[in-house]
């Protein structure tokens, strides 16, 4: 058959199929459908993170180490509707009679099935426990310390102290006060004292206005590589002891050309970090409340700054100003993974009361009565947690009571003690 006589549709799905594949298989020597081969890298990334990897984990893996497996090959071992529900079935199957697993099978037992739970012995509470990470469940990781706050104070000092970084880039423009004031027909006195100041409080951008685009282009894209500077470049550029600049018009038009040229794909602006500094500054009281990074003005800002994170981390080490931003992105990103690991916990407590609900329920009938244990009404009992799941609580009969509707409203997620 002549291959112009296959439709394209066919051939394109072909490709597409021979591509998939292609991405599926680990390395060159390891079979695709070697089911014991993904067990038993997935019971190692277990034991490296102490924990049972999600989704996410194993994609990571994937990406990062070349000799474990993609995520595509672990799709088959899960479904749609018991996601880790099943890969812990197969993870107890693999492991459930061998020596040396003990710690894999007390960790699946949280996340296998009822069929499997029952089978391979009850849940412990202290393995859930010793199991799970450091989680900070009332401030997300995010630390009392005010170091952050004396390093953002430090930071905008430095840069508040060169005063208008506009008028620092006409003054380098032009050559001197007197000729770059003249230019902006400001007095100059008042120029003087706006280099010294906070930038924006003394000069009006209306000053400006007199200038061509191509200039005020060029004094503008100055005055952001003065902020992205080093700052022991910052401060040669601007002696002193010196009356005038350091370098030449000519000079710093080069360095402008050569600032533009060279900016990298991941470029994060200087004065987008000095935004980012001032509302962390401002909103520093609220920054542990649980809600501070899901939807203060804070958010916005390190939304547009993570991507170009690597730049950051480049231009820390001679940046002050960089190098507090990197410090602010880091608590976001512990704030973050605290959040999603409460996320998985609150899950997963509450998947266990819901695959054991009747077992606990005759329990706890078993231990207390059929009744309310606060106010003694046998009408719409529900399982609550003692210590909330939202605050480390575990779904284990000991943190568990019966309690009516009314009652379980009014606590909520408040921990109360044992009646």
């Amino acid at each position: 058959m002549n291959i112009n006589d296959i439709p394209t549709k066919n051939i394109k799905s072909a490709a597409s199929k021979n591509d998939v594949k292609a991405r599926l298989v680990p390395n060159n020597t390891t079979d695709i459908n070697d089911e014991k081969y993904l067990l038993e890298k997935f019971i190692e990334l277990t034991r490296e993170l102490k924990r049972f990897p999600a989704m996410w984990d194993l994609m990571k893996k994937g990406r990062t180490d070349p000799e474990f497996p993609r995520y595509a090959n672990f799709r088959r071992l899960r479904s749609k509707s018991r996601n880790q529900s099943r890969i812990a079935d197969k993870v107890l199957q693999f492991c459930g009679s061998l020596e040396g697993y003990e710690d894999i099978r007390e960790l699946c037992l949280f996340y296998c099935s009822e069929e499997y739970r029952q089978i391979f012995g009850p849940v412990d509470a202290s393995v859930r426990r010793d199991a799970m990470p450091d989680i900070d469940f009332n401030t997300f990781g995010v630390l009392s310390s005010d170091a952050v706050f004396v390093q953002i104070d430090e930071a905008l000092s430095v840069i508040h102290g060169f005063g208008d970084f506009y008028l620092r880039s006409a003054w380098l423009y032009f050559g001197s006060i007197h000729a770059a004031a003249h230019a902006l027909n400001l007095p100059e006195s008042l120029y003087r004292e706006a280099l010294v100041r906070h930038a924006g409080v003394l000069t009006p951008m209306s000053a400006f206005d007199s200038f061509s685009d191509d200039l005020f282009r060029l004094l503008s894209d100055g005055a952001n590589m003065l902020i992205d500077m080093s700052d022991n470049e910052r401060i040669a550029l601007f002696p002193a002891k010196q009356e005038g600049p350091s370098i030449v018009k000519e000079t710093f038009v080069k360095k402008i050309k050569s600032w533009r040229a060279d900016r990298p794909h991941n470029y994060v602006p200087g004065a987008m970090c000095v935004e980012l500094l001032k509302k962390y500054k401002r909103l520093w009281s609220c920054r542990r409340h649980p809600g501070f990074f899901s939807s203060s003005p804070v958010v916005e800002t390190l939304m547009k700054i993570i991507p170009g994170q690597r730049f950051l981390q480049n231009k820390a080490s001679e940046s002050k100003l960089y190098s507090v931003a990197l410090e602010i992105i880091r608590e976001y990103e512990t704030y973050r993974w605290h959040r999603e690991e409460i996320t998985k916990h609150i899950d997963t407590q509450q998947r266990i009361i819901q695959n054991r609900h009747k077992s606990f329920f005759n329990a706890l009938v078993l231990r207390d009565g059929e009744f309310c244990v606060h106010c003694g009404s046998t009408e719409n009992l529900e399982i609550d947690h003692r210590d909330p799941v939202s605050l480390g609580g575990f779904s284990v009969i000991d943190n568990l009571q019966l309690l009516c509707f009314p009652c379980n409203s009014e606590k909520s997620n408040k921990t109360v003690p044992p009646v």
